[in-house]
């Protein structure tokens, strides 16, 4: 057995220092070929690139051999054609030979054929494939562009079945074509639009297409939509969607009218994305909301009054500026403040420079005020507070209250993470409170969630909230948790106050929120709450909900 593991080591290493030689050569095309069945992984990209460098000179000897019975000296060959910019449409029969065998790396080929034939091809194929739209044969129909154009454009009218999903695929490989190749689909897609014998099925479909033109071609049809939305008011939610992605002239009624029928974020991120084009239509209506919402569709509805340059909210994003719950709020304010311009909101932006308790908010409203004067457009577009890590003193790290692992561990509940191998697992609690008749348990698994429930000394249990928590406290009369994740894209902390209701059950409800997803938390002899938290900053919670920051 020693002797065997010892042989397999001498060959890989020998295979190794093979690859690396090979790797630092120049070899001519033959030479190159020569070796095609000794290449091993990880070097096929490093050799395939080698090959497609001899261009045109190599395309008849690497098409030969995609015949070879070695499946993957021809999938060798294949990833050497992808990086041929040119094939010959001679070659086109044995391609498709290659790619009924299943050949990976082929079907960009497709993509390096010039022809109608090949970009048919490509398109059919497509279709075809379980894996579409992220796959090679999408990068295929995308490089052949105007040539892929009718092709996809009869797809779409000829399909019978799931019309809306085909035209979805077809809709995403043309979102990547040149303007020319859009504005192509764009009249041939015209015809059908305005065809009185099209079906309402069809037309759902090809009305997802022309989202995908995006906002230049797309305006190419702006007419027939608006013509076709008063003719066919069963598709006037989905040319709706069109007609606000090419940002037409009535993007903003019809936004106006989604927040009045139903107020979220998601469309007040796109009223933003509009921009001023869309404050005469939308502005009240995102005013209106602003009073009157969750924290984060508030925080959304002051971020599209500056992005929109709705000057009537001034006064309201004055007020924001000091608003004691959400210190993001105060900082995405003066940010909208700083786009208005408003020479109204000086004074306030003065205030908030010299003293709020946050150095982000206090150096956002200094850029606003800055910028007041200016005709330049306002450069602080982030929607995130943060300061400098090398500007924070460093937090204590230790968690004078922490819960011995002992209790935690008798406090184990059973949980379900969907999408994993162990869907059910114990989870032992990071942290735990005692309260009347049992115990507030918190946990929190990163990107795999979190939670705060109550075990009760009774056995009853049951979940409080579905927050990561990071700690639980009393702090002063109040008992409150300490909740958020730095997370992929996320960096949110909230503090929740707890209370019981008049059935006796505990409920959460947003109270104070953080500058930054919470990393650690302790009590201090003050009975103040320090907490140190990702990008935003270290912060003393005081009873009253006021914050100040470590010195």
């Amino acid at each position: 057995m020693k002797t065997t593991l010892l042989k397999i080591v001498l060959l890989s290493s020998l295979l190794l220092a093979m690859n690396a030689t090979w790797s630092d050569e120049t070899e001519t095309l033959d030479e190159l070929l020569a070796r095609i069945d000794q290449v091993t992984a990880p070097y096929e990209s490093e050799y395939a690139d080698k090959l497609s460098q001899y261009g045109t000179n190599a395309v008849p000897r690497l098409i030969e051999l995609l015949k070879h019975p070695d499946k993957d000296v021809a999938e060798i060959a294949a990833l050497a054609l992808r990086g041929c910019s040119y094939i010959d449409e001679k070659y086109l029969p044995q391609i498709i030979d290659g790619l009924d065998r299943d050949i990976g790396w082929l079907p960009n080929a497709l993509g390096r054929i010039p022809t109608d034939a090949a970009a048919e091809e490509a398109v059919k194929r497509y279709l075809a494939a379980d894996t579409s739209p992220w796959n090679q044969e999408a990068n295929a129909v995308s490089r052949q562009g105007i040539r892929a154009v009718p092709f996809i454009i009869q797809a779409a009218l000829s399909t019978e079945k799931d019309n809306e999903g085909v035209c979805h695929l077809l809709g995403y490989v043309l979102q990547d074509m040149n303007a020319e190749a859009k504005q192509e689909a764009a009249h041939l897609l015209q015809k059908t639009l305005n065809d009185e014998t099209s079906s309402t099925a069809l037309l759902h479909g090809i009305l997802t297409m022309v989202y995908y033109l995006g906002e230049d071609e797309g305006r190419l049809l702006e007419t027939d939509l608006i013509r076709l939305r008063e003719a066919k008011p069963e598709l006037k939610s989905t040319i709706d969607n069109d007609l606000v992605c090419m940002r037409s002239a009535l993007s903003g009624q019809i936004l106006a009218e989604r927040l009045r029928k139903s107020p979220g974020r998601a469309t007040l991120l796109d009223i933003a994305w509009i921009g001023k084009a869309a404050a005469k239509d939308t502005g009240p209506e995102v005013l209106r909301i602003l009073e009157n919402s969750t924290w984060e569709t508030r925080r959304a509805a002051a971020h599209t009054l500056g992005a929109i340059e709705y000057k009537e909210s001034t006064p309201a994003l004055c007020t924001l500026l000091n608003e004691p719950h959400d210190v993001i709020l105060n900082w995405i304010a003066a940010n909208s403040l700083g786009k208005l311009h408003a020479k109204s909101a000086t004074e306030a932006l003065q205030k908030t420079a010299e003293n709020h308790w946050h150095p982000a908010v206090r150096m956002e409203a200094k850029l606003a005020l800055k910028n007041m004067y200016s005709s330049e457009p306002y450069d602080s577009d982030s929607h995130r507070l943060e300061i400098e890590e090398k500007d924070l003193p460093e937090a204590p790290t230790k968690q004078t209250n922490a819960t011995p692992p002992e209790v935690l561990e008798k406090l184990a509940y059973e949980i379900t993470i969907p999408s994993t191998v162990t869907p059910t697992i114990t989870q032992i609690p990071d942290v735990a409170l005692r309260v009347e008749n049992g115990w507030l348990a918190g946990s929190s698994r990163g990107e795999w969630g979190g939670e705060l429930r109550f075990i009760g000394d009774n056995g009853i249990r049951y979940e409080v909230s579905d927050e990561h928590t990071q700690n639980v406290f009393m702090l002063g009369e109040k008992v409150i948790a300490i909740t958020g994740v730095a997370v992929w894209f996320s960096n949110d902390g909230m503090i929740y106050e707890l209370s019981q209701q008049t059935d006796g059950k505990w409920q959460a409800v947003p109270w104070r929120a953080l500058p930054g997803a919470p990393r650690e938390s302790h009590k201090m002899p003050s009975g103040e709450i320090m907490i140190a938290t990702d990008s935003g900053g270290n912060v003393i919670l005081s009873e009253d909900g006021s914050f100040r920051m470590v010195q």
